[in-house]
């Protein structure tokens, strides 16, 4: 299932909009400032109910307006449905069919979608958080567990942990600390599997757009050892490291050993990305890192994603153009941004091309 129409009202700098994505190929062309991330933006929040740039309904509210809409056309096997899409003021309301959507589970089962955007190359930057967030996510995906959940308790947990330890009070910990290990256990179970599936992947994919050297990813827990199998020893592992590292809580008065803290680990031929990596490497880097969730989400879902690329062109030489433009050949529905001169020539798919101004649309042209 893809999207095959889209109409949006008061989003972002669009008063109003509507496209139509009749070919495999859609890109949006045009100059810098004028647009083209919201309308993939809007396609995102179409399919998943949530933004790939912002966290707050509001922020994507046209200036003046009480609220936006998104309406999207889905293309089925047995005929079009009708998602739609409204915020405000913090809040999301969705519908398909006319029918109220509690979550969005429902709606991206039936339109799973994989968004590249310049802020991805945070994936390959210094700090952990983009990383484990992008794990998480690929926890969702393959396996069946409250990944959710235990997430949120985890965090619960930490914020009573902090409490105690900002106050001195480690004599309370215990209770805590059981509760910890527990939770603690099961997402690190997780994140191990989910990052063995990356590093089974991750090479080939960064080799096959063009990437030198040979990429790598590893999951290091804050609990500093690789996590048993048995969640009873995994928690053994965690209550051991709260044990060897109360005095050092306490003195920071903040819990070190939690997920909060695991890092995830990307390196080029062995050497730490952040320190190696070339603005051009980690964006083929941060690339091979959504061609893997594209492919695992293919695989968890049995639909074809919808793949949003925004300015995935810029910086890179002729060569990984091209092997970039036959990863996009290799997508089901493919919506791309790009400048006025992008190579979009090269696709050869008979590409649908709008040309993007000032928040309006228009025909430009066909390849």
């Amino acid at each position: 299932m893809g999207i095959e129409a889209l109409v949006i009202q008061d989003f972002r700098n669009y008063a109003q909009a509507a496209v139509e994505l009749p070919r495999r190929v859609t890109a949006l062309v045009g100059r810098n400032a004028q647009g083209k991330t919201n309308l993939l933006e809007a396609l995102y929040v179409a399919a998943t109910l949530q933004s790939f740039r912002s966290s707050r309904a509001e922020d994507l509210v046209r200036t003046g307006a009480e609220g936006f809409f998104v309406r999207a056309v889905l293309s089925s096997p047995a005929g079009p449905r009708v998602a739609t899409v409204q915020g405000a003021a913090g809040r999301l309301a969705a519908a398909l069919d006319g029918r109220r959507l509690r979550g969005a589970g429902e709606l991206r089962s039936l339109v799973p979608a994989v968004v590249f955007s310049p802020e991805d190359l945070i994936l390959a930057g210094s700090g952990s958080e983009p990383r484990r967030r992008y794990l998480d996510r690929l926890v969702a995906l393959t396996q069946r567990a409250s990944h959710a959940d235990d997430l949120r308790r985890v965090r619960r947990i930490a914020e009573q942990r902090n409490r105690l330890l900002r106050a001195r009070s480690a004599d309370a910990l215990e209770a805590w600390d059981q509760q910890l290990a527990v939770t603690y256990a099961r997402i690190a179970g997780r994140r191990k599997q989910a990052a063995a599936t990356v590093a089974a992947r991750l090479p080939g994919a960064y080799e096959g757009l063009g990437g030198p050297g040979a990429a790598g990813c590893a999951y290091r827990p804050a609990f500093g050892a690789e996590p048993e199998a048995d969640p009873a020893a995994a928690q053994e592992q965690i209550l051991k490291a709260l044990a060897e590292r109360r005095s050092e809580e306490v003195r920071a008065g903040v819990s070190l050993v939690v997920p909060q803290r695991d890092e995830v680990v990307l390196d080029l031929d062995r050497r730490p990305v952040p320190h190696q990596a070339s603005r051009g490497e980690a964006r083929l880097l941060a690339l091979a890192l959504r061609g893997v969730e594209l492919e695992l989400t293919r695989a968890a879902t049995g639909e074809p994603p919808l793949l949003l690329l925004d300015d995935v062109l810029s910086e890179l030489d002729g060569i990984r153009v091209r092997r970039v433009l036959d990863f996009i050949r290799g997508g089901d529905q493919v919506v791309l941004t790009a400048l006025e001169t992008a190579a979009l020539g090269e696709l050869g798919v008979g590409a649908t091309v709008y040309r993007v101004e000032d928040g309006r649309l228009g025909p430009g042209g066909g390849r």
